[in-house]
């Protein structure tokens, strides 16, 4: 929202706020829940019993995905594995160790660099969170991402706790909702779209702590969500009151550590359980407080790595570094979150989920402010969600009546930033002295980071980050570095060799890159796999060859006689893609898999019928191309010829005539490469569907 529309909404009445409010509420729930949500919210409930084999398999298969699909349609990587491949790095982007640590400020620079390009950002939701180190980000994220992600929440942040997005709820957040300067109640708006009672945690003063009470009555709220520090604020007031009125389901902390004086406050107050939750909304890891009191991390969200040096104790914090799982249309490949944290993998829960244990978080520590009326704001953050031009910020409380603000400024800072900046600040923490102080970088800690809040006023003694020794993640490029220089004084050469089935995960991410509209693509990566499994070891006469470079694979041919390719593969798997069809019923919407569909049926039932003669490859017949793919970072190289000279060498030998296969026919570049291989076009009835062939000599 701009200055000038916030300025506009602080000006209505209440009514009104609480109507604009409603409005954005529905337009969310548009985007966050759907037909398919109760759906989603069940597949998550039954992923909660996997084993850790099947969970590691998962991860791997969708790894590979959003590797695959980073590293050849998201501008940013593109452009970065193209430079490493000219100065001869041939490492492989299929492992996650290959990739190089990513930084907050990559991002920040250059955010549309790290959207697909198959993706139109103006019909993407549009987020952004400036974080714990005051550093604005913008995330673009498709409809299907963010109904995943809120059943997600859904589930584990809600019904864990015997609640749903049924039930009314009050948020205690940063934003401003009504006025800071306002003093007299209501200091809240009521959001119906999402049932939801947003209040302004600008406004908690003792003073007006009943008012908030007494709101939760009138709205008939059943819990509360909201920053650790805010709900603490709440509670205390609630306790310094007396006021036992006001019961909760459960109370629900976000962006914040939970300290155990907070948590036992809370739970005083409001007669209720505590459960703290973790994430970003960058969406890269997320992880919840099941009733036994552990934090599980949810692996449908990213890839956690915990980053120590060699000095390091086993199971003590290190630095988080996450790869986004989610959301494969802004991927962020191997990111540095700005938290210290463990994992117990393989840990076990009186929960009985099997879900990962998040065992130690660090970071996110945020100092409380104090404002001269005795409020207290928690946090500052949606300043700089506002479009300022700044880097990163730091703010620091000299005393009651004066604030300094570090601050290191974009390119396009001006002069006249300063003034909406500092009437920003005010507008939360009321008539105070602000200072700017400009600087190259704002100080880190021991451990690296700096904060984005920190309170210097006596005698509070403040909360501060546990001290640790620096992360291995500078040793740990150097070793990747010099490994890749090895690789590079290695001369590029490609092999032809026979595919085998562990390399089935290798081919469909390729597959997916090079067609992500194809009827299989459509039924996603596991379908893929099923698919080219099926080609491998079905009753065709055919053959299936790869081109590696070292152990990579950048490319695949299948050729040969198949019997029921689709149909086979239709046959074989017939629970696997009805489950599939039933938990994505939009897929049928899709003409071109329906007629796949439909095309394999009819098959079934002639097969069913007829009993097929065995395939003879020494007979004269047509040698078909069921597939050819070659990544996108090596084409143009010669791959693709060589995978087709290689398929026709083995159609020669069995004494074939004729090749035959199908491309796509607006695919131009696809058809300009076959013609120049001396393919022709077959035309039926005067129209052109994408068959053609060559002839054998």
């Amino acid at each position: 929202m701009t200055s000038g529309v916030l300025k506009l909404y602080h000006h209505l009445p209440a009514p009104a706020k609480s109507l604009a409010a409603s409005l954005r509420g529905l337009q969310l729930r548009r985007w966050r829940y759907g037909p398919e949500t109760q759906g989603l919210v069940e597949q998550a409930r039954e992923r909660e019993s996997w084993t850790n084999r099947e969970w590691a398999v998962w991860q791997q298969e969708r790894l590979a995905e959003v590797l695959h699909r980073a590293a050849t349609r998201v501008p940013f990587y593109r452009e970065a594995w193209a430079a490493r491949r000219r100065k001869g790095d041939r490492s492989s982007w299929e492992q996650l160790e290959n990739w190089p640590l990513l930084e907050k400020e990559s991002v920040r620079k250059n955010p549309g660099a790290f959207v697909a390009d198959d993706c139109d950002t103006r019909t993407m939701y549009h987020d952004h969170t400036s974080g714990t180190t005051g550093t604005q980000l913008d995330l673009w994220l498709k409809r299907e991402t963010v109904r995943t992600w809120y059943a997600l929440f859904e589930m584990r942040s809600r019904r864990w706790y015997g609640v749903s997005e049924s039930d009314r709820w009050a948020m205690l957040g940063g934003q401003l909702v009504i006025p800071v300067g306002q003093r007299k109640p209501p200091f809240w708006v009521w959001n119906a779209g999402l049932k939801q009672l947003y209040m302004s945690s600008y406004h908690l003063s003792l003073e007006n702590i009943s008012h908030y009470l007494d709101a939760l009555k009138h709205y008939g709220i059943k819990y509360l969500l909201g920053y650790s520090s805010s709900l603490y604020e709440l509670a205390e007031g609630a306790l310094r009151l007396g006021r036992k009125d006001i019961t909760m389901a459960v109370a629900i902390t976000n962006a914040e550590p939970l300290f155990e004086y907070q948590r036992k406050a809370i739970e005083q107050a409001f007669q209720c359980r505590v459960r703290e939750t973790y994430g970003m909304a960058e969406t890269v890891a997320a992880a919840s407080e099941c009733e036994a009191g552990r934090m599980h991390v949810w692996p449908e969200v990213g890839v956690i790595e915990v980053l120590k040096d060699s000095q390091t104790p086993t199971g003590h914090a290190g630095e988080l570094v996450c790869t986004s799982l989610m959301n494969g249309d802004m991927p962020l490949i191997r990111y540095r979150v700005g938290d210290r944290g463990a994992v117990a993998n393989g840990a076990t829960c009186s929960c009985n989920r099997t879900l990962p244990i998040l065992s130690q978080i660090e970071g996110r520590i945020d100092d409380t402010l104090y404002t001269r009326d005795g409020r207290k704001i928690g946090r500052l953050d949606p300043v700089f969600k506002s479009d300022f031009p700044i880097r990163e910020a730091q703010i620091i409380q000299e005393t009651l009546e004066r604030i300094r603000v570090r601050y290191v400024p974009a390119d396009t800072w001006t002069p006249e930033v300063a003034p909406a900046l500092i009437d920003q600040l005010r507008s939360r923490m009321g008539d105070i002295r602000v200072d700017l102080e400009q600087v190259n970088e704002v100080p880190r800690g021991a451990n690296g980071k700096f904060r984005a809040v920190v309170c210097n006023l006596p005698p509070r003694q403040l909360e501060a980050l546990k001290m640790s020794k620096e992360s291995q993640g500078t040793r740990m490029q150097r070793v990747r570095e010099h490994r890749r220089e090895t690789e590079a004084n290695r001369a590029l050469e490609v092999v032809i060799r026979v595919l085998r089935k562990n390399d089935l995960d290798a081919m469909t991410a390729i597959h997916l890159a090079a067609s992500p509209k194809s009827p299989i693509s459509l039924l996603g990566s596991g379908a893929v796999k099923r698919f080219f499994e099926w080609q491998m070891i079905g009753p065709h006469s055919a053959s299936a060859y790869g081109a590696f470079i070292g152990e990579m694979c950048v490319g695949f041919c299948f050729g040969g006689i198949f019997r029921g390719a689709m149909s086979g593969f239709v046959s074989h798997n017939r629970l696997y893609l009805i489950g599939k069809l039933l938990a994505r019923p939009w897929l049928l919407s899709n003409q071109s898999l329906r007629e796949h569909l439909r095309l394999a049926r009819s098959e079934m039932q002639i097969e069913s019928q007829t009993e097929s003669p065995p395939i003879n490859p020494s007979r004269p017949q047509t040698f078909g191309i069921l597939a050819l793919a070659v990544s996108q970072p090596f084409q143009r190289q010669g791959i693709g010829r060589l995978l087709m000279q290689h398929i026709e060498e083995i159609a020669h030998k069995h004494s074939f005539h004729e090749m035959q296969l199908t491309v796509d026919p607006d695919d131009e570049r696809a058809i300009t490469i076959c013609q120049r291989l001396g393919w022709e076009k077959v035309v039926a009835q005067g129209e052109w569907r994408g068959e053609m062939k060559k002839a054998l000599r």
